[in-house]
């Protein structure tokens, strides 16, 4: 569904391109007040090169910070490459460490460099700091500019030193802030509210509250961030190190994001391509990126043929078996994907440990099993009122225990694969999509003609 205000959006484009043409950027600043920037980006494609250079240089800097980071990878270097190094630094100046570093992450290495060289020396001491972090690791993402407190501050001091650095946009918009002694060690967190209401002069020593269990390692995967976040609910959590020492905060603002490229990734592995192609606007870029996936289902369907080819002797004796051949491995391979997607939600979401393998195993195994009971009646059934006695008693006998067995094994390929794959640490999406088809269409296959060739010949 669209959001009224992306309508109302799209009903600007026009006019902004008007006064655009004609050099009217005042009224153009009135407008862009109306419009919110995530909805701004979704139009910006709307408007030509020059239009867009024109509108980014009309947005004040905080605002041009944050469309900045609305746009794709594309538009962000062409905006790149449009302003001149004054006008870089002043954008560079309004984004925090961790928002540079999304970006980085998402350029190309040339105008990495170029905008790395223009920044301050404190900003690359900053920035260095999270990129010593692997990419799409909690210190990724983490937030390092942070409000120092400490138990022997009172609450007028704790205080007037939120307003300090809220002016400067650290801790902007948290409703906690964590104390640490004077090793930088975490000693609890005190809640705004609790500030608020505590008296002026009382020590915050007296009312904080201890941190537990939330607390997050700077090597983890961004998904162990989404995990907790999912599980506990916090508005926030604590990135330390293995001595407690506090390095950085993520918020429940940071993981929205962070579950986004999550879905996205595990979508695109899924669908046997890579997160890259739905970034992704050139036809070739898509190409290179689908080919090779397309490899093993290309050299899977080789296989298909080759067996139907070695069983060509059973073809000609009862031809009727081609026409379910389509069915049996068609449905194998939608209940071998069901299965496959339905166990790496529940791995990616720690529904299911890796420990429970076997209660997996057995209960997915049993579900395939049950179902091709189910539809082996069904399409036995139909082989009997189509083709009666023609081929043998045992022909709808064949056709429906092929059934059975090839989504009974389907489903179990479908559960081994990312099984197996999370054993020896590979994400285990990679086991879905086009992989398992392949694998089930050869299985499928392969049962139907030995069955066939034992009952029936």
């Amino acid at each position: 569904m669209v959001s009224s205000s992306f309508q109302l959006a799209r009903l600007f484009v026009p006019e902004l391109k008007e006064l655009l043409e004609k050099r009217n950027f005042k009224e153009i600043k009135n407008i862009l007040k109306s419009i919110s920037l995530p909805d701004l980006a979704d139009v910006w494609a709307e408007f030509s090169r020059n239009e867009q250079t024109l509108l980014f240089r009309l947005l004040s800097g905080r605002n041009a910070t944050l469309l900045f980071q609305e746009l794709d990878p594309e538009d962000q270097n062409h905006i790149l490459n449009s302003l001149a190094n004054k006008e870089l630094e002043g954008l560079l100046d309004d984004f925090d460490p961790e928002e540079a570093v999304r970006i980085f992450y998402e350029l190309p290495e040339k105008s990495v460099r170029h905008l790395y060289s223009l920044l301050e020396k404190e900003q690359k001491k900053e920035v260095d700091q999270i990129l010593k972090y692997p990419d799409n690791s909690v210190g990724s993402w983490m937030r390092i500019q942070l409000v120092e407190l400490t138990p022997n501050l009172s609450t007028a001091q704790a205080m007037q030193r939120i307003r300090q650095a809220n002016r400067l946009r650290k801790g902007d918009g948290q409703d906690g802030y964590y104390v640490t002694d004077k090793n930088k060690k975490v000693v609890g967190v005190v809640y705004l509210r609790e500030l608020i209401s505590a008296p002026s002069n009382m020590k915050l020593s007296q009312y904080i509250s201890p941190v537990r269990f939330l607390r997050l390692d700077p090597n983890q995967d961004q998904e162990e961030a989404i995990h907790l976040f999912t599980k506990y609910k916090p508005s926030m959590a604590p990135v330390m190190d293995s001595d407690n020492r506090l390095l950085g905060i993520i918020d429940a603002e940071d993981i929205i994001p962070l579950v986004e490229e999550e879905v996205t990734e595990d979508i695109a592995k899924m669908a046997g391509t890579g997160s890259e192609e739905l970034e992704s606007e050139s036809i070739w870029s898509k190409m290179k990126i689908r080919f090779p996936w397309l490899i093993a289902t290309c050299i899977g369907q080789v296989l298909v043929a080759l067996l139907i080819f070695r069983f060509d002797f059973v073809l000609s004796r009862v031809l009727a078996l081609a026409s379910f051949l389509p069915f049996i491995i068609a449905m194998g391979g939608n209940v071998g994907s069901q299965s496959s997607m339905i166990l790496v939600r529940a791995l990616a979401i720690q529904e299911y440990d890796i420990s429970d393998q076997w209660k997996i195993l057995l209960k997915e195994t049993a579900i395939g099993f049950f179902l091709g009971v189910v539809y082996g009646f069904i399409i036995g059934g139909m082989a009997l009122v189509i083709y009666g006695g023609q081929f043998g008693p045992l022909f709808p006998v064949v056709i429906g225990l092929a059934t059975v067995v090839s989504m009974t094994v389907a489903t179990l390929t479908g559960v081994l694969g990312p099984l197996s794959l999370v054993r020896v640490g590979v994400d285990p999406a990679t086991a879905t999509g086009p992989i398992i088809t392949t694998m089930t269409d050869i299985v499928g296959t392969a049962i139907y003609f030995l069955l066939a060739m034992w009952l029936l010949l």
